[in-house]
C-alpha cells in the first residue's frame, strides 16, 4: 500500500476487503491450524501496510510472550528474544492497552524527549508503532503490533478500527485453540487414568462389581468372573439378586428383602464392611467376603454401589476344621477326665481295703521292726491313695471343678508323714532322710493338708 498515491477512502476500501478475507480465513481454519491462520493474517497485514514487522504477543500472568512474528525482507526476526518479558517493562504502553486503547505512535521522534514510551521504543530502534489490544472477559489477553524501523507511518482511524476487528478475532481463535488444547489434555489425562485404573482392576485379585442405583450390574472385572463363577456377559445387565447367583448368608439362610449388602448400603449411604455369603457354583458351594461401598451422585444420593469380593472358601474350610478339631479335643479331654474319675474310684476301693488291713496288722503285731514295716506299708498306701486323688484332682482342674478345702491340720503331722514315706526309699539307696520341724510346728493351722502334700 503506497499512501502517497491513493486517497484515504481508497485505502480504507482496500484494507476493508483484505480484513474481510483475513477474518474469513481465521474463522474457517480448523482448530489445529489456528497458528498457521494467525501467521497468515499478520503476514498479509504487514505486507499490505508496508511495515517492517508485525506480531502477536500473548500475556501469561505478569509476563508476555511473542507467539507469532512476520518480518519484511532485510529485517532480522526477534521472536526468540521476546519471550517471558515482564509486562511492567512496557510502562505506559501497557497501561493504554489495559484500558482497551490502541497505542499508536506514527513518529517516535515526535514523542516528548526522555518520556518512558520514547525510551522504550527507541531502545528497540522503532520509528513508528501501532499496538492493538486483545481483551477477553475484562482482562488483557495480549496485543497485535505493527512496527516500522526504516520509516514512519500513520494509520488512519478507520484502519485502526479494522485492525482492532482482526485483533479481536485473533484473540478469539487463540482462546478457542487454548481451550481445545486444555480439553484435549484433560481428555488424554482422563483416558490415561482410566487405562491405568482399568489395568489395576483387570489384574487385581479382588473381584470388583459395580451396581447402579437399581442394583443392576454395570461393570465386573476378571477376578469377579472367577469368584462368582459367571462370565462378564452373564453378569452385565443382570440384577444383584439374580437367580444366576442365588447367594445366601454364610449359614445358608436366605437374605430377607432389603437385607442384602447392596440394599443396606443403598438405604443408609454407608459402607457394609466384610460380610460373608454362600454362593452355589458348578464346582460346589463357594464362600465369599464382600465389602459394599456407596458412590454418591451429584444430588448426594447413592448413584452406584461397588462390591469388593474375595473368595474365602479355603479360609472358611480351615476355620471349620479348626473348630471341629477344637470340639474333638474337648470331647477327648472330657472322655479322659471321665476315665480318670472312674479309674480313680475303681483303684481306691481295693486300696482302701489294703489300708484297712494294714491298720489292723499295726495294732496286732508287737515286734517293733514288724510294726515299722506295717506302718511303712500303711503310709505308702496312703501316699498311693494321695496320688490317685491327685489324678482325680487333675481331671477336676481340667473340668474347672477343683475346690480347695479349709480344715484344721498340724504342720508337724504332715512333716512326719512325709518322713515316714520317704525314709524307706532313702534307706533302699543307703541314704539317710529326716525331716526336722522348727518353730511352732505343733500349732493348728487351717487349710487343705492334702493339697499341701501334693506340692
Amino acid at each position: 500500500m503506497n499512501d502517497d498515491n491513493i486517497s484515504n477512502e481508497t485505502r480504507l476500501t482496500r484494507i476493508q476487503a483484505l480484513v474481510v478475507d483475513i477474518l474469513n480465513d481465521l474463522l474457517r481454519a480448523p482448530i489445529d491450524k489456528t497458528d498457521q491462520s494467525v501467521q497468515r493474517a499478520i503476514s498479509r497485514l504487514g505486507e499490505y501496510c508496508v511495515r517492517d514487522r508485525s506480531y502477536v504477543f500473548v500475556h501469561d500472568g505478569l509476563l508476555t510472550n511473542n507467539t507469532h512474528e512476520w518480518c519484511a525482507q532485510g529485517i532480522d526476526p526477534a521472536i526468540d528474544q521476546l519471550q517471558g518479558l515482564p509486562i511492567e517493562l512496557y510502562g505506559p504502553i501497557a497501561d493504554a492497552l489495559d484500558r482497551c486503547e490502541p497505542f499508536h505512535v506514527p513518529d517516535v521522534s515526535a514523542l516528548e524527549e526522555g518520556s518512558p514510551s520514547r525510551e522504550i521504543l527507541e531502545s528497540q530502534a522503532i520509528r513508528s508503532i501501532l499496538l492493538v489490544p486483545m481483551h477477553s472477559e475484562g482482562q488483557t489477553y495480549g496485543f497485535v503490533g505493527f512496527d516500522g524501523v526504516r520509516n514512519t507511518h500513520a494509520f488512519l482511524p478507520g484502519e485502526v478500527y479494522l485492525l482492532q476487528s482482526v485483533a479481536d478475532v485473533i484473540c478469539s481463535v487463540l482462546i478457542r485453540r487454548d481451550k481445545d488444547l486444555a480439553v484435549r489434555a484433560a481428555q488424554a489425562e482422563l483416558a490415561e487414568e482410566r487405562a491405568f485404573l482399568a489395568s489395576i482392576l483387570a489384574t487385581s485379585a479382588m473381584g470388583i462389581i459395580v451396581l447402579d442405583s437399581d442394583g443392576v450390574v454395570r461393570f465386573a472385572n476378571d477376578a469377579a468372573e472367577s469368584i462368582i463363577g459367571a462370565t462378564r456377559e452373564q453378569m452385565i445387565g443382570a440384577a444383584h439378586d439374580s437367580p444366576t447367583w442365588a447367594y445366601t448368608r454364610e449359614d445358608g439362610t436366605p437374605y430377607a428383602p432389603g437385607e442384602t449388602p447392596f440394599d443396606r448400603t443403598r438405604a443408609t449411604g454407608q459402607p457394609t464392611p466384610q460380610e460373608r455369603f454362600a454362593l452355589p457354583c458348578p464346582d460346589g458351594l463357594r464362600y465369599c467376603s464382600v465389602h459394599a461401598a456407596p458412590v454418591l451422585g451429584s444430588d448426594g444420593g447413592v448413584a452406584q454401589v461397588v462390591y469388593a469380593l474375595l473368595d474365602v472358601t479355603d479360609q472358611v474350610a480351615a476355620e471349620r476344621e479348626k473348630q471341629e478339631a477344637l470340639e474333638e479335643a474337648h470331647r477327648a479331654n472330657a472322655a479322659k477326665s471321665n476315665f480318670l474319675a472312674k479309674m480313680s474310684h475303681e483303684m481306691r476301693t481295693p486300696l482302701n481295703g489294703v489300708l484297712g488291713v494294714a491298720e489292723v496288722l499295726e495294732r496286732l503285731v508287737s515286734d517293733p521292726d514288724q510294726r515299722r514295716m506295717v506302718k511303712v506299708m500303711h503310709d505308702s498306701g496312703t501316699l498311693l491313695l494321695s496320688i490317685i486323688n491327685d489324678l482325680l484332682d487333675m481331671s477336676k482342674i481340667e473340668a474347672d471343678l477343683l475346690e480347695i478345702e479349709a480344715v484344721p491340720f498340724v504342720p508337724a503331722d504332715l512333716a512326719q508323714r512325709v518322713e515316714s514315706v520317704h525314709t524307706l526309699k532313702a534307706s533302699e539307696k543307703q541314704l539317710s532322710f529326716a525331716v526336722t520341724v522348727q518353730g511352732d510346728g505343733q500349732g493348728a493351722r487351717l487349710g487343705d493338708p492334702h493339697r499341701i502334700l501334693q506340692i
